[in-house]
């Protein structure tokens, strides 16, 4: 994973939506990632940097079972965007999928109140969507802004005690 680095300038703000296949022995219809749950991964990958270069927040995510199934393993679309910074669209279409994470969000998705997660992952991830977004420069930047902050204060600490001051 990158390091933490304050995004390039004219950069825009994409919305790209991954799209794998899995299969499950579980009615996984309707698991979604609410805006909430969105939030908490976003601002936990942030302080642990494990966002890759270019990703900048988990937006949404949602299952759906593939139609007119009666086996006993089900096929299923797991869908998840991710906000991510780029020069175009179609530099953010080529955006590699961030696989441990879009994993690590679609088992919290599928993971039931028992803690098991019935769902297993082909891992063929591809991009399916890109949207661009409107207005969301303080959005997309709050978070960085927020860990500027908290490492120029670390730094200015470690500073004082280095001079004494």
């Amino acid at each position: 994973m990158s390091q933490f680095t304050v995004p390039a300038l004219g950069a825009a703000s994409f919305d790209v939506t991954f799209e794998a296949v899995g299969f499950t022995s579980e009615d996984l219809s309707g698991c979604n990632l609410t805006d909430t749950e969105g939030e908490g991964f976003t601002v936990t990958a942030i302080a642990e940097n494990q966002f890759p270069e270019g990703v900048t927040a988990v937006i949404r995510g949602h299952i759906s079972e593939d139609d007119a199934q009666g086996s006993a393993s089900c096929k299923v679309f797991v869908c998840i965007t991710l906000r991510v910074l780029a020069q175009n669209a179609l530099r953010a279409s080529r955006t590699a999928a961030p696989v441990h994470l879009l994993t690590r969000v679609a088992d919290t998705m599928a993971t039931s109140s028992a803690g098991e997660c019935p769902l297993t992952l082909e891992d063929n991830w591809q991009v399916t969507e890109v949207e661009p977004v409107y207005g969301a420069a303080n959005v997309v930047l709050r978070p960085y802004a927020m860990e500027l902050r908290r490492k120029a204060a670390e730094l200015l600490r470690q500073a004082s005690r280095i001079d004494g001051l």
